[in-house]
């Protein structure tokens, strides 16, 4: 909690580079900033992390549509364990394996819609999200963005949606991990990842995609090909633990900050978020993960722009 707490402190002090925009994982910063510490005082050079081994081992969420559009009929018994699992129709679940949605199409969609999917949800994995505090402006802008895409009809990584997604968030983890190299390692340690080097990736996504269907197994294809070189208490963690609690303590406490801070604000100056919309939001608390994920980002690029000359930044 003591970490997390100070994220939401208009007064929190930043001194990394912002040559690179805004901090992918804001919300980390003063963990990572405690480990660099460490990391010098040590004598670290090299900080292994395991970004990357979520996407390679285990099922991306439209792993069921690419395991039925290989196997077809036979991927049945799976998807009905499935069903029973998460207490879901199985016969919506068939519908969404069976889908033929091209990217471009499911990124329209998402935008027309703009709500979060039901977990009977098989597509590209284009859900959009909206927070009630963006500007009209702004939204004009990304519409327009958008329809560019779609006319232009823009391509996945992947014509598999599960193999388009790891490859989507791996892109995500590879950028992540050079912020923070960068960031944290002050040109003395050097963050890595084994399970992002490019070999590792694409002999891993090369394998067949029922390795990564086992319904009841987590990251099953890791574990059954390490078994026999790691401590088999290592695999006995059941989950990570949910971390988000922390940050919605962070904000309660922080509320009254958080929202004054923001009475000066450069992202309403461009017309990007509606500062009483959000300042309303902020005190009224906050409804969800996928707002309180939504002001997280807010705030780190509200503070990227106070740290950064405005006058010259393109938006």
């Amino acid at each position: 909690m003591i970490v997390r707490i100070f994220f939401f402190r208009s007064d929190l002090e930043i001194e990394e580079p912002d040559i690179e925009g805004p901090f992918s994982w804001s919300a980390g910063r003063t963990y990572l900033s405690t480990i660099a510490k460490s990391n010098i005082d040590n004598g670290v050079v090299n900080h292994f992390t395991g970004y990357g081994g979520d996407e390679l081992f285990t099922a991306m969420p439209a792993q069921l549509w690419s395991n039925y559009q290989k196997y077809g009929l036979k991927s049945l018994p799976l998807l009905r364990r499935f069903a029973k699992k998460n207490r879901v129709n199985f016969f919506q679940l068939l519908s969404e394996a069976r889908n033929r949605a091209t990217f471009f199409s499911d990124l329209f969609e998402s935008w027309k819609t703009r709500t979060e999917r039901s977990i009977v949800d098989l597509s590209w994995g284009n859900s959009i999200e909206i927070p009630s505090w963006v500007h009209n402006e702004a939204l004009r802008s990304v519409e327009e963005m958008v329809h560019l895409l779609c006319d232009q009809e823009i391509q996945p990584l992947s014509d598999d949606r599960a193999r388009h997604q790891a490859l989507a968030s791996l892109s995500y983890e590879a950028e992540l991990l050079c912020q923070i190299s960068n960031r944290f390692g002050h040109d003395v340690v050097e963050w890595q990842s084994p399970f992002l080097d490019c070999e590792v990736v694409l002999a891993s996504l090369k394998l067949d995609v029922g390795a990564r269907t086992k319904i009841g197994r987590s990251k099953s294809l890791l574990k059954d090909s390490l078994k026999e070189i790691v401590p088999p208490t290592v695999f006995e963690r059941r989950n990570k633990g949910d971390y988000s609690m922390e940050m919605y303590k962070a904000i309660e406490v922080n509320r009254e900050d958080l929202r004054s801070y923001f009475d000066d604000c450069y992202l309403a100056d461009l017309s990007i978020v509606d500062a009483d919309r959000l300042r309303q939001e902020v005190m009224s608390g906050v409804n969800g993960t996928s707002e309180l994920h939504s002001i997280q980002s807010t705030l780190e690029v509200e503070r990227w722009l106070r740290r950064t000359d405005s006058t010259s930044l393109e938006i």
